[in-house]
């Protein structure tokens, strides 16, 4: 120190003077109060400021129609459905339906139904249907076998309801 200079490092760790402990999640926490879940982390590996919970909470009471598009392109996705509409297409068709003022799962609230089921949520393709009428449509995803049936299913993937045992004399159940 007698030349001025500070004292070096030299064979020393860099210092962690000011960081968190190894393996501690300080500063990887949601920063919503009350919340105690981790920072929600995007793909390119930069951090949100608050978690995916916090995020939708936020979306559903902000953004609607950006919070029903994104939970269901995320549902389309997970049943490898194909989804092409974007988010002004689905502004402009919610504007035009009222659906998200109608939208639920119970008598009489609007629910959304592919017209044709071969091809994927295109913005041609989506209608508004009651929750019950679109429940007893059926369901046909292609490669999968239901017994619901519906006249839009081809025959190779309809099966027949199994046939009931019959009862046994003795069993008084």
């Amino acid at each position: 120190m007698a030349d001025g200079k500070p004292p070096s490092n030299k064979g020393k760790p860099p210092s962690n003077k000011g960081k968190p402990p190894k393996g501690s999640k300080k500063g990887l926490r949601c920063e919503v109060s009350y919340c105690r879940n981790l920072k929600a982390r995007k793909s390119d590996g930069y951090y949100l400021t608050v978690c995916w919970k916090c995020r939708a909470r936020w979306l559903k009471e902000n953004h609607p129609a950006t919070y029903v598009m994104n939970a269901m392109r995320n549902r389309a996705r997970a049943r490898r459905v194909p989804w092409k509409i974007t988010l002004a297409q689905f502004k402009d068709w919610c504007a035009a339906t009222g659906y998200l003022e109608k939208r639920g799962h119970g008598k009489g609230l609007a629910t959304i139904d592919r017209i044709n089921a071969d091809l994927g949520y295109t913005i041609d393709n989506i209608q508004i249907l009651e929750f019950l009428e679109n429940c007893t449509k059926g369901h046909y995803v292609p490669g999968y076998k239901f017994y619901k049936q519906n006249a839009s299913m081809p025959e190779e993937n309809k099966t027949p309801l199994p046939e009931p045992e019959p009862d046994e004399g003795d069993n008084p159940f």
